[in-house]
């Protein structure tokens, strides 16, 4: 240490868009999450599930179903379906 103080290098922060890219690839996605993902990233990017429908060539209420409301979770590798049950499942007891 030259400076009397150590700044360990940034770790690159991985985009939703890689993270999902390179889970397709690796095989470790299934088709509905891969819809899912798919959709909540175009969605994010337009803001209008009319415009990520056009986008996607899907039915707009498709879009809206897919989309995930907790887009952080899901484009980060969690399930945020899954961890919404998780907390109403718990919350009810």
């Amino acid at each position: 240490m030259i400076r009397g103080e150590y700044r360990p290098p940034h770790a690159a922060r991985v985009s939703g868009r890689q993270r999902v890219a390179e889970e397709m690839l690796a095989g470790s996605l299934n088709a509905d999450e891969l819809l899912r993902r798919y959709c909540t990233l175009v969605y994010a990017e337009t803001g209008s599930y009319q415009e990520t429908a056009r986008r996607l060539d899907l039915d707009r209420r498709t879009v809206k179903d897919k989309v995930d409301p907790e887009p952080e979770i899901s484009l980060t590798g969690g399930c945020a379906r899954c961890t919404r049950g998780r907390r109403m499942a718990s919350a009810a007891r």
